[in-house]
Order: C-alpha cells, then sequence, then structure tokens
C-alpha cells in the first residue's frame, strides 16, 4: 500500500462540456485505503469517466511517483458508477 499518497479524480465530461464541476481529492492512509471529497465534507465523485493523478512527495519534499501518474502526463483514468461502492484500486509502478 502507498500510505500519504494525494489523489485527484478529475471529470471529463465536465471539461469537455465546459461544465464547473470540481475534482474530487482524497489521500490515502496507512493501508493504501482513501475517501474522495468533492466540496470538504461531501464525499463522492460524479458519474462518469475521470483522469486520475496520483502523487506522493518525500521527505525532501520531492515527487517519489514517475510523471505518468500525477499532473497532464497522468495515464490514468477510471469510469465512476454509482453500482461501484467499494472503491477504485491501482497498480503502481515505480
Amino acid at each position: 500500500p502507498l500510505a500519504g499518497a494525494q489523489l485527484i479524480f478529475r471529470s471529463q465530461s465536465a471539461l469537455m462540456a465546459e461544465e464547473h464541476i470540481g475534482a474530487s481529492v482524497g489521500q490515502t492512509n496507512e493501508e493504501g485505503h482513501y475517501t474522495l471529497y468533492y466540496v470538504p465534507d461531501v464525499p463522492g465523485a460524479v458519474e462518469g469517466k475521470h483522469s486520475v493523478e496520483i502523487s506522493k512527495t518525500g521527505p525532501d519534499g520531492l515527487e517519489v511517483l514517475p510523471a505518468k501518474y500525477f499532473g497532464n502526463r497522468t495515464e490514468l483514468s477510471i469510469e465512476v458508477t454509482p453500482d461501484k461502492d467499494d472503491g477504485y484500486d491501482f497498480q503502481l509502478s515505480m
């Protein structure tokens, strides 16, 4: 598990429709589990396709994950559906 990583789910349909739907963000715990929040105290993410960014900084303040996982270079994506209530896992390689 990757503890202390930040996750950002960005709705692709909202971006294409130029809707002002914010991203959902979360942080992994010691077991690698996370809860996304759409706004503070409101958990979840809008339905549809999302690009996913995962980042983690080391003690020196530098990013420890490869660039393919964060920012506009992320290769990760996911389809958020209402019937999926046990979360989404990502297999990362260094």
